[in-house]
């Protein structure tokens, strides 16, 4: 998987989403935590179980989680899990909803996030890299 990394380290990208995959083994746990930016959560493999101070929530892979920027959650991983995550600044996500919400995860959308974890962090917005990007905000 693309980008071992924490979206600390690259939150000040100047583009409005940025893409990671993490992979993570049965049972990791990530401690409560935010972020700045709004969140797609979702594992192409494995089961993500997501808290937060509205519930718990389990995804298998065809599910992600909207988490809306500043929202406090926490993760535990069931079996191995490549996870795949999109982070979306603040005044891109206008037409998402307040809170966090289960969505649907399609094999074209699976494709787009696949394919963003291959593009370069500051991918051309201009370009294919762009496009792709586009694509990923309209489908959401």
């Amino acid at each position: 998987m693309a980008r071992e990394i924490h979206i600390d380290s690259v939150d000040a990208v100047p583009r409005p989403i940025v893409a990671i995959g993490n992979d993570y083994p049965d049972g990791h746990r990530i401690k409560p935590h935010h972020h700045r930016r709004g969140q797609l959560i979702s594992g192409a493999s494995g089961v993500i179980v997501l808290s937060t101070a509205e519930g718990t929530w389990v995804m298998p892979p065809q599910r992600g989680m909207w988490i809306p920027p500043a929202t406090e959650h926490n993760v535990r991983m069931v079996g191995a899990v490549s996870m795949q995550s999109l982070y979306l600044e603040p005044d891109a996500v206008s037409s998402m909803p307040a809170h966090c919400q289960v969505v649907g995860i399609s094999p074209f959308m699976r494709s787009l996030m696949t394919e963003a974890l291959n593009l370069p962090l500051e991918y051309e917005l201009g370009g294919r890299a762009g496009a792709v990007m586009e694509l990923i905000s309209h489908e959401m």
